[in-house]
């Protein structure tokens, strides 16, 4: 986790490893959760040659 440019908020890098071998659809939700918080995010994911990557900005 590291700071964002001035006022953009945090910046987090997770690198998740799983088999996805069942994922078909481009368009996945994600879950991240922090003690009794969660964040849910539904986004289009892009199929790389080693799996699926998403880049949010």
């Amino acid at each position: 986790m590291a700071a964002a440019q001035a006022d953009a908020g945090t910046q987090v890098t997770i690198e998740a490893y799983r088999d996805l071998d069942a994922a078909t659809l481009a368009e996945m939700t994600i879950t991240t959760t922090r003690g009794d918080d969660a964040v849910y995010r539904a986004d289009v994911w892009a199929t790389k040659a080693y799996g699926w990557i998403n880049r949010h900005r």
